[in-house]
């Protein structure tokens, strides 16, 4: 970078290092929404402790995925802000360019200037390619979230059904065994 470009130096190192910095990791998350299988009982009468317990397992996976999309928008924003930043700085120094070096503004086609104009730029360049790769993961991994969630609701949604069942079943006087001693996080 030369002449007029030199005075956004440290504006795009500041930048690059913010976004360094910031980073982000969610290698944990698929892995963790694949291990959210759930199975829904086929006698929920056979053991309503069981059935509880897988209601309650069901509502904890629930409340995490919701809280795995907040953090995946919030992180989202985030980089919301570095891309305002830093296309609004490739704006001005483009403008820049566009106004006072010659050499540019004499070439013959736009795309040409265009191409004479990202080379010069190539480290906010590069800094928005990183921030379009940034957005193209989250918003894969909000997609599987919501995906998740809504396979989620929709076994929430037959639970309450096969518990109304069930209600209906002990209100008739039909035995429902109600103690069964066995691990409900497990295979869930």
């Amino acid at each position: 970078m030369e002449g007029i470009l030199e005075k956004f130096t440290q504006e795009i190192l500041d930048l690059t290092n913010d976004i360094t910095n910031q980073g982000y990791d969610f290698a944990g998350v698929l892995p963790e929404i694949e291990g959210m299988q759930f199975s829904l009982m086929a006698n929920p009468d056979d053991s309503l402790s069981e059935f509880m317990g897988l209601y309650s397992v069901l509502q904890a996976h629930q409340s995490r995925i919701v809280s795995i999309i907040i953090t995946i928008r919030q992180e989202k924003q985030t980089w919301i802000k570095f891309k305002y930043s830093v296309d609004r700085l490739f704006k001005k120094l483009r403008n820049t360019l566009l106004s006072s070096r010659k050499d540019i503004q004499t070439l013959k086609s736009q795309e040409l200037r265009d191409g004479k104009i990202n080379e010069e730029l190539e480290p906010l360049v590069n800094l928005q390619q990183i921030i379009s790769g940034v957005f193209d993961d989250l918003d894969y991994l909000i997609e599987i979230c919501e995906l998740k969630r809504d396979d989620l609701d929709k076994a929430n949604t037959n639970m309450s059904r096969q518990q109304k069942v069930v209600e209906t079943l002990v209100g008739l006087g039909y035995p429902a065994k109600k103690y069964k001693n066995e691990n409900f996080t497990q295979g869930y």
